[in-house]
């Protein structure tokens, strides 16, 4: 009898060994999942940027060269203010893309670009987007509020501004003007960069506009003072 007993307890503890070895295994295989799902994830999305045009756009307006201007802040319709590319789908649906994104705030980058552009067709090296470098002076300002700036990925995208030219502070206004432009944006091997190129155009477009009008200003600002002597 004392044999079965020392039987019966060897069996009970090699089962009971067989069980832990069980159970450090489950809790090792689940310690790996675990891992493996807080592991940090590889970030897919893109990052681009508005970018300046390499070279004059076609027809160009005429050379100023002792134009000053600064590009004051740019605001922007607030379903634009946010990092994802925004795209437009049936009726009045929109597609903040996750995986396509702004790499700065859609203001700033505007800003940055229409400022290189508007001196870029004005062979001018004294336009400048706001805040400005110290003792830069200028003679007029240009205010821009962006009302849409998207489209759709391989079709027509669209920019639609209202925008003026002033004197120093924002007044007075020498020439306002409410204006949109459209453009084709390209598939090609990618189309978002096709659709980030075609938005890249339509800041130069505006550029172009603004150069444009230039001389209007300064007949407005001379008719102004001439009036108020």
């Amino acid at each position: 009898m004392t044999v079965n007993l020392l039987q019966s307890i060897r069996m009970v503890t090699l089962s009971h060994r067989g069980f832990s070895r069980q159970l450090l295994l489950a809790a090792a295989v689940g310690l790996l999942a675990g891992c493996s799902f807080f592991s940090p994830k590889p970030d897919l999305a893109r990052n681009f940027v508005l970018r300046a045009m390499p070279s004059k756009i076609s027809p160009a307006p005429p050379p100023d060269p002792t134009l000053t201007l600064v590009v004051y802040p740019v605001e922007v319709a607030d379903y634009l203010n946010r990092p994802q590319m925004v795209t437009l789908l049936q009726g009045s649906q929109v597609n903040f893309d996750e995986y396509d994104r702004w790499a700065e705030p859609m203001g700033s980058g505007f800003s940055r670009v229409l400022a290189q552009d508007i001196a870029l067709l004005a062979d001018s090296t004294h336009v400048a987007a706001f805040p400005l470098s110290p003792g830069f002076s200028r003679e007029f300002e240009v205010y821009t509020q962006v009302l849409q700036f998207d489209g759709v990925s391989g079709g027509n995208v669209t920019l639609r501004v209202s925008w003026r030219i002033t004197g120093l502070g924002g007044k007075p206004n020498y020439t306002v003007h409410d204006t949109s432009f459209t453009r084709k944006a390209e598939i090609g091997t990618d189309p978002v960069n096709g659709y980030v190129d075609a938005l890249n155009g339509l800041v130069g477009d505006l550029a172009r506009e603004i150069v444009s009008a230039v001389p209007a200003a300064r007949a407005a600002k001379a008719a102004q003072t001439t009036a108020g002597s």
